[in-house]
């Protein structure tokens, strides 16, 4: 036992699971501390070496058994969980302090009477290692997150991707041609378009490649054909408006001498 500290036996669960053992004195305020109405000294029983997972109801089921308990506040001092139990009446308080001195024949319990608990709740180490656990997602769910992030981030970049080539397409004037790999499709002599073959499987067959019915080269097939010779097209019509100008502005000047 720690000097000044009384060890009491406390059921978790089950009386069948060993106990553990709580560290409890009476509460004793620091020297000219103002005077706490939550805790008054005459009613409240410290409690230290609180196991992780015990709640301020189970100390009320626990202390209560002895004594009617008024208040539990459980909070944490120097990384430690304690407790401060405060009972009704200060003779509350000395009769739980009284049976803890001579010693409990039967140690505290968690366990309401009238509980049917089946399996005990996890505390300590074991309630850590689930809350941990209970934080983490499987390995189907976390596959099924990166699934969906890696398509959203190539619906994005993809999306990005044809915005700059429309952006600029629309600037510079350039259309942008991309290469896309197909087979070349073959039509048998009844007309049904088959997939690509060798050529001597075809000629065995019966089967001829498909001519495109446009043989000729078409010279605007690109839209910045079509611009240029628009262009090209200004460009012809300014000159020769500058050509006229300079006609008429020659004439002009003809018509205004007069030698003597």
């Amino acid at each position: 036992e720690t000097p000044s500290y009384l060890s009491v036996p406390l059921h978790l669960h089950h009386k069948s699971t060993p106990p553990v053992f709580l560290h409890i004195r009476s509460h004793a305020p620091a020297p000219g501390a103002a005077f706490d109405p939550e805790r008054p000294s005459d009613r409240t029983v410290f409690v230290a070496g609180l196991p992780l997972g015990v709640t301020e109801e189970d100390m009320y089921t626990a202390c209560g058994v002895l004594s009617p308990v008024d208040a539990v506040l459980i909070e944490r001092m120097n990384g430690a969980r304690v407790a401060h139990v405060v009972f009704e009446t200060s003779q509350g308080m000395k009769k739980f302090m009284g049976a803890a001195r001579k010693g409990l024949s039967t140690p505290l319990s968690c366990v309401k009477m009238d509980s049917n608990e089946a399996s005990p709740r996890p505390n300590g180490l074991k309630k850590m290692i689930m809350e941990h656990r209970s934080r983490l997602p499987g390995n189907d769910v976390l596959q099924r997150q990166t699934d969906a992030w890696i398509m959203g981030f190539e619906a994005e970049r993809d999306q990005k991707r044809k915005d700059e080539e429309a952006q600029m397409e629309m600037e510079e004037g350039w259309t942008l041609v991309t290469s896309k790999k197909s087979r070349a499709k073959t039509v048998s002599s009844s007309g049904v378009v088959v997939g690509s073959i060798a050529k001597g499987r075809a000629a065995s067959l019966g089967i001829q490649k498909s001519i495109s019915k446009k043989n000729s080269i078409v010279d605007d097939f690109y839209r910045f054909q079509k611009r240029e010779h628009h262009r090209n097209q200004l460009l012809e019509l300014r000159e020769q408006f500058e050509d006229d100008k300079r006609k008429v502005a020659k004439l002009k000047a003809a018509r205004k001498f007069r030698p003597t």
